[in-house]
């Protein structure tokens, strides 16, 4: 559904809601870490900050080191208006990448700031 949708563009409310379906059947059919970061950063999205931030608390420690889940950490954080936690956050992602593309991205977010 998501693939053969006609607009293009972000997703809108409707189709943020028909992923997160999906992403759940995928979990239940094949957990995996990737797709428990991806359903919170949905749930954050949909549901508020908030409950992103209590979906990836339910994935317990092993998301801990786990760069993904801290860059969602942070950016769902950030959008709770936590700004000194993100800050955390972001600097424990750009800690834990490899990629120096990425490492430069989360230092824009850094300097951008809340907001």
């Amino acid at each position: 559904v998501h693939c053969s949708r006609v607009r293009p563009g972000p997703l809108d409310n409707d189709g943020k809601r028909i992923l997160r379906t999906l992403h759940r059947a995928l979990l239940r059919e094949s957990p995996s870490l990737g797709a428990g970061v991806a359903l919170a950063a949905l749930d954050g999205d949909l549901d508020g900050p908030e409950s992103g931030l209590r979906a990836l608390d339910a994935q317990g420690a092993a998301i801990a080191d786990f760069q993904p889940a801290v860059v969602v950490r942070a950016h769902l954080l950030a959008a709770a208006g936590r700004w000194e936690d993100a800050v955390a956050s972001y600097r424990r992602a750009i800690d834990l990448t490899a990629s120096p593309w990425v490492a430069e991205y989360l230092e824009r977010r850094l300097r951008a700031g809340p907001g």
